[in-house]
């Protein structure tokens, strides 16, 4: 089973598995940019989703897609949430194209409220107690990326 998992954003961090080859480690994992800050946010949101439909093309269309839900804490200013469901939006329609099934992870079911650095060192301890640190380190793992590959090993059992 292919596996990608998706945490939207105008930089969205992505992370790619098959499933069945029963390794912790994404086959690739990195960042999918939206285009100049010069163009409208909808211009924007569809080169992201352009550059998504790329990715399913070069690795293969995956059995399924993970992408994480948001939820909100704080003070979040409406357009802005509303920005980012209309990506997810966007996303869904362009992935469900390819016949692909989309699920919509919450925040909240993979990780709960845990800051960052904490998910961080819980993918690190996964990645070594599985023979994958070194190789994991060596992935474009970074910001957004780090939670997509979050999800997919929440998704894979990994992440409890």
């Amino acid at each position: 089973m292919k596996l990608l998992a998706i945490d939207p954003g105008l930089i969205s961090g992505y992370a790619f598995w098959n499933k069945d080859s029963q390794r912790c480690l994404p086959l690739s994992a990195g960042l999918i940019k939206a285009g100049k800050p010069k163009l409208s946010w909808q211009e924007r949101i569809l080169l992201l989703a352009n550059a998504v439909c790329k990715r399913l093309d070069m690795r293969g269309h995956p059995d399924l897609v993970l992408i994480e839900r948001p939820e909100f804490y704080g003070v979040v200013r409406p357009e802005d949430r509303g920005k980012l469901f209309m990506l997810i939006g966007v996303l869904i329609q362009a992935i469900s194209r390819y016949g692909v099934p989309v699920e919509l992870i919450g925040v909240n079911e993979w990780k709960g409220q845990l800051p960052k650095k904490v998910v961080e060192q819980r993918i690190e301890n996964v990645m070594s107690e599985n023979g994958c640190l070194t190789a994991y380190k060596k992935l474009e793992a970074k910001n957004d990326a780090i939670d997509a590959i979050g999800i997919g090993l929440w998704y894979m059992g990994y992440l409890k």
